[in-house]
C-alpha cells in the first residue's frame, strides 16, 4: 500500500473539517455580538456644557446636580438621594487650552 495515499486520506478530512469549523464558530460570534443587549441604551447623557471636555452617561433613576466652584464647576451624581461620584473641572480658558498634558 502507498504510504502517500494512507497520510492524504487521513489529511482530506482535516482540510474539510477546520474550516467548518472556523466557519460555524464564526457565525456563533456573531449571532452573540448582534443579539447582545446595550445595558446603557435608556441611560441619560450629561454633557458638560460650560467646558465641553466630557460626557457622562448615567442611569435614568439618578439625578445630576452641578455648581461653580472656584476656577471650576462641580458635577454630582446622586442614586437615590446619594451621591455616587463627583467631577470636578476647572474652566476652559485659551491659556490651558494650550497648557501640555500628560497625553503630548
Amino acid at each position: 500500500m502507498n504510504p502517500f495515499r494512507k497520510q492524504l486520506g487521513f489529511a482530506l478530512p482535516l482540510v474539510i473539517l477546520i474550516p467548518v469549523i472556523l466557519i460555524a464558530a464564526g457565525g456563533v460570534g456573531y449571532y452573540f455580538y448582534k443579539t447582545s443587549v446595550d445595558e446603557t441604551a435608556d441611560w441619560e447623557t450629561y454633557r458638560d456644557e460650560q467646558n465641553e471636555w466630557y460626557e457622562v452617561k448615567y442611569p435614568p433613576n439618578w439625578t445630576v446636580r452641578s455648581s461653580t466652584v472656584g476656577l471650576g464647576s462641580m458635577v454630582t451624581f446622586y442614586d437615590l438621594g446619594d451621591p455616587v461620584f463627583k467631577i470636578w473641572a476647572r474652566k476652559r480658558t485659551e491659556a490651558n487650552d494650550r497648557a501640555p498634558t500628560n497625553r503630548d
